[in-house]
């Protein structure tokens, strides 16, 4: 692999860790929508993993002067899709 894809890859692999992250925001920083507050904080959440509501794909978009990459990631089926392609 050339050091631009390996970079790439790495960019994607650390982007679909940090979208994964389920750390859910403090009280005190929760805004009031409306809906009850426990529910408020586990939507406040990256990832969102509740029953029959869900986090289902992510993406990520990486472009340089050259070259761009386009990953989504399904949650659910656990399948990868990647397009790369040259600018210019």
């Amino acid at each position: 692999l050339s050091i631009r894809r390996q970079r790439q890859m790495c960019i994607r692999d650390r982007t679909f860790e940090i979208l994964k992250f389920s750390d859910q925001a403090p009280k005190a920083l929760l805004p009031d929508t409306g809906v009850p507050k426990l529910l408020e904080r586990q939507l406040s959440s990256l990832f969102i993993d509740l029953p029959g509501y869900g986090t289902q794909t992510s993406s990520v978009v990486a472009v340089s002067d050259q070259s761009y990459m386009i990953a989504e990631r399904s949650h659910r089926q656990g399948v990868d899709a990647t397009l790369r392609g040259h600018i210019g």
